[in-house]
Protein backbone atom coordinates (compact mmCIF):
# COMPACT_ATOMS: atom_id res chain seq x y z
CA UNK A 1 0.00 0.00 0.00
CA UNK A 2 1.35 3.41 -0.91
CA UNK A 3 1.95 6.07 1.64
CA UNK A 4 -0.38 9.07 1.37
CA UNK A 5 2.64 11.36 1.71
CA UNK A 6 3.90 10.13 -1.67
CA UNK A 7 0.73 11.27 -3.44
CA UNK A 8 -0.99 14.03 -1.48
CA UNK A 9 -4.64 14.65 -2.23
CA UNK A 10 -5.04 18.00 -4.00
CA UNK A 11 -7.10 20.48 -2.03
CA UNK A 12 -8.70 23.13 -4.25
CA UNK A 13 -9.29 25.79 -1.59
CA UNK A 14 -6.68 28.09 -0.16
CA UNK A 15 -5.86 29.19 3.37
CA UNK A 16 -7.68 32.46 2.73
CA UNK A 17 -10.87 30.50 2.02
CA UNK A 18 -10.56 28.69 5.35
CA UNK A 19 -10.18 31.99 7.22
CA UNK A 20 -13.17 33.42 5.39
CA UNK A 21 -15.17 30.36 6.44
CA UNK A 22 -14.12 30.84 10.06
CA UNK A 23 -15.05 34.54 9.83
CA UNK A 24 -18.46 33.55 8.45
CA UNK A 25 -18.93 31.14 11.37
CA UNK A 26 -18.15 33.86 13.91
CA UNK A 27 -20.43 36.31 12.09
CA UNK A 28 -23.18 33.66 11.98
CA UNK A 29 -22.86 33.06 15.71
CA UNK A 30 -23.05 36.79 16.51
CA UNK A 31 -26.06 37.38 14.23
CA UNK A 32 -28.00 34.34 15.49
CA UNK A 33 -27.27 35.19 19.12
CA UNK A 34 -28.34 38.81 18.57
CA UNK A 35 -31.51 37.65 16.80
CA UNK A 36 -32.35 35.27 19.67
CA UNK A 37 -31.82 38.02 22.24
CA UNK A 38 -33.91 40.43 20.18
CA UNK A 39 -36.73 37.88 19.94
CA UNK A 40 -36.66 37.50 23.72
CA UNK A 41 -36.70 41.27 24.30
CA UNK A 42 -39.56 41.85 21.86
CA UNK A 43 -41.38 38.80 23.25
CA UNK A 44 -42.29 37.59 19.78
CA UNK A 45 -43.93 34.20 19.49
CA UNK A 46 -41.58 32.41 17.09
CA UNK A 47 -41.41 28.67 16.53
CA UNK A 48 -38.07 27.72 18.10
CA UNK A 49 -37.62 24.69 15.84
CA UNK A 50 -38.10 26.82 12.73
CA UNK A 51 -35.67 29.44 14.04
CA UNK A 52 -32.96 26.85 14.77
CA UNK A 53 -33.58 25.04 11.48
CA UNK A 54 -33.26 28.19 9.39
CA UNK A 55 -30.22 29.28 11.39
CA UNK A 56 -28.48 25.97 10.72
CA UNK A 57 -29.47 26.14 7.06
CA UNK A 58 -27.44 29.34 6.83
CA UNK A 59 -24.33 27.31 7.68
CA UNK A 60 -24.54 25.75 4.21
CA UNK A 61 -23.98 29.13 2.56
CA UNK A 62 -20.16 29.14 2.87
CA UNK A 63 -20.08 25.50 1.81
CA UNK A 64 -22.02 26.35 -1.32
CA UNK A 65 -20.00 29.52 -1.94
CA UNK A 66 -16.54 27.94 -1.69
CA UNK A 67 -17.02 24.32 -2.68
CA UNK A 68 -19.87 24.25 -5.17
CA UNK A 69 -19.81 27.73 -6.75
CA UNK A 70 -16.14 28.72 -6.62
CA UNK A 71 -14.39 25.38 -7.13
CA UNK A 72 -17.10 23.31 -8.85
CA UNK A 73 -17.05 20.46 -6.34
CA UNK A 74 -20.28 18.46 -6.33
CA UNK A 75 -22.46 17.95 -3.27
CA UNK A 76 -21.70 14.22 -3.42
CA UNK A 77 -18.00 14.98 -2.93
CA UNK A 78 -18.95 16.78 0.27
CA UNK A 79 -20.80 13.72 1.55
CA UNK A 80 -24.36 14.69 0.58
CA UNK A 81 -25.32 11.71 -1.54
CA UNK A 82 -27.82 8.91 -1.62
CA UNK A 83 -27.79 6.06 0.86
CA UNK A 84 -29.18 2.58 1.22
CA UNK A 85 -32.44 1.93 3.03
CA UNK A 86 -30.76 -0.26 5.63
CA UNK A 87 -28.86 2.79 6.88
CA UNK A 88 -32.19 4.45 7.79
CA UNK A 89 -33.06 1.33 9.79
CA UNK A 90 -29.67 1.45 11.46
CA UNK A 91 -30.16 5.09 12.42
CA UNK A 92 -33.65 4.47 13.79
CA UNK A 93 -32.45 1.45 15.72
CA UNK A 94 -29.60 3.38 17.29
CA UNK A 95 -31.97 6.21 18.19
CA UNK A 96 -34.32 3.75 19.95
CA UNK A 97 -31.33 2.21 21.71
CA UNK A 98 -30.29 5.64 22.95
CA UNK A 99 -33.80 6.17 24.36
CA UNK A 100 -33.63 2.85 26.19
CA UNK A 101 -30.25 3.55 27.82
CA UNK A 102 -29.97 7.28 28.48
CA UNK A 103 -27.25 6.85 31.11
CA UNK A 104 -24.67 5.44 28.71
CA UNK A 105 -21.97 7.95 27.87
CA UNK A 106 -21.99 9.51 24.39
CA UNK A 107 -18.62 7.89 23.68
CA UNK A 108 -20.34 4.52 23.48
CA UNK A 109 -22.70 5.87 20.85
CA UNK A 110 -19.79 7.14 18.78
CA UNK A 111 -17.91 3.84 18.87
CA UNK A 112 -20.85 1.44 18.48
CA UNK A 113 -22.20 2.86 15.18
CA UNK A 114 -18.75 2.83 13.59
CA UNK A 115 -18.23 -0.82 14.53
CA UNK A 116 -21.74 -1.69 13.32
CA UNK A 117 -21.28 0.06 9.98
CA UNK A 118 -17.94 -1.69 9.46
CA UNK A 119 -19.62 -5.00 10.28
CA UNK A 120 -22.44 -4.34 7.79
CA UNK A 121 -19.96 -3.68 4.99
CA UNK A 122 -18.60 -7.24 5.11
Amino acid sequence: MQNSEDHPIPIPWKTRDVWLGVAFLVLWWVVITAAAILLQILELDVNLGLFVGLAELLLLMPVWWFAVRKYGVGWDTLGLRGFEGKMVGLGCGLMLLSFMFPGITPVAFFIFPVVLVLFLQF
